[in-house]
């Protein structure tokens, strides 16, 4: 401005101004350093009026020139500020509404899941109870063993309609498609070796002989075990580890070991994550332990013990 009025070209710099002094209000953050640009650029326009005597009579526009385009920058900007506060508030409170809603959900089908598991759990127990009186009256009154087994064949397909009512109240809503296939086992523990063999460790596999009725659960269990333990080596172990896996039977226990060398600068596995959690919380659920740790010099081991058969009663 100063040096256009040196200069001698009249007032073509008031739009410069104008727009000069609203980016001002309307974009400085520190509302100090934006009061005392606005003000510093009055006195320097009222500063420039007073020194041509011709001018004074502008002083009182000059002043408005500076301020007001200050002002309405500010005005616009503390709009947009509270506009976004609104908007923030609101996306907080419906995130909060879903969030309760699904809470809610959850709650109903936990409740749902309790009721559907007593009637699951009843009608197995009168299938147990008839089975046996079956069993004990077939080579005296064979027309009642024949009708009691009616009875569990009834109460059989019952309790498997309420069974798959209940895994459909369990399922989350977003279930992975590629999760409703057919769940592995022990028998695909070649998959988890091949990959691990590609990562050039030296694998040993041992497994015993195993009984053909293992519960569904437990070989589940012990296949997600290896898996991790395997997931863990390939992450932590170093290059070319020697992994030996050994799944065998001990009394009524199923026996899982996976044992693997570690990189000289490791102590062992990281215990930062969730996996050996994970592992030990399905150990647990099945009434099984599940130890893990480092073992002098340079192994690890993790050691699983899952029951196959339930305690006599």
């Amino acid at each position: 401005m100063i040096g256009w009025a040196v200069a001698g070209y009249g007032d073509g710099q008031d739009l410069v101004l104008i727009v000069a002094i609203y980016s001002v209000g309307r974009y400085a953050d520190n509302n100090r350093d934006s009061l005392a640009t606005v003000v510093a650029v009055i006195a320097v326009s009222i500063a420039g009026t007073v020194i041509d005597p011709a001018q004074r009579i502008d002083i009182a526009p000059a002043i408005l020139l500076s301020a007001l385009p200050w002002y309405v920058g500010r005005r616009i900007r503390n709009r947009g500020e509270y506009l976004a506060l609104l908007r923030e508030r609101a996306e907080r409170l419906s995130a909060d509404q879903h969030a309760r809603a699904r809470q809610a959900v959850a709650e109903e089908r936990s409740r749902i899941a309790r009721e559907l598991h007593d009637v699951v759990a009843h009608r197995v127990s009168m299938m147990t109870v008839q089975a046996g009186a079956a069993r004990t009256i077939a080579r005296t009154d064979l027309d009642s063993a024949v009708e009691a087994m009616g009875d569990v064949e009834r109460a059989g397909r019952q309790a498997l309609g309420e069974l798959r009512h209940l895994l459909g109240v369990l399922r989350p809503d977003t279930a992975d498609p590629d999760d409703l296939g057919p769940q592995p086992g022990l028998a695909d523990l070649a998959n988890l070796t091949e990959a691990l063999t590609h990562a050039h460790a030296d694998v040993t596999v041992s497994i015993g002989d195993l009984p053909g009725d293992i519960p569904v659960a437990v070989d589940l269990s012990a296949y997600r075990i290896v898996q991790e333990s395997l997931t863990n080596i390939i992450k932590h172990a170093g290059p070319d580890p020697t992994v030996q896996i050994s799944i065998d039977l001990d009394g009524r226990d199923l026996v899982i070991e996976v044992t693997n060398t570690t990189a000289s600068e490791q102590s062992g596995l990281p215990v930062s994550g969730y996996g050996i959690a994970g592992m030990r919380e399905r150990a647990h659920l099945l009434g099984g332990t599940l130890a893990a740790g480092p073992q002098p010099p340079d192994h690890y081991r993790v050691e699983a013990r899952l029951p196959v058969a339930p305690e006599p009663t």
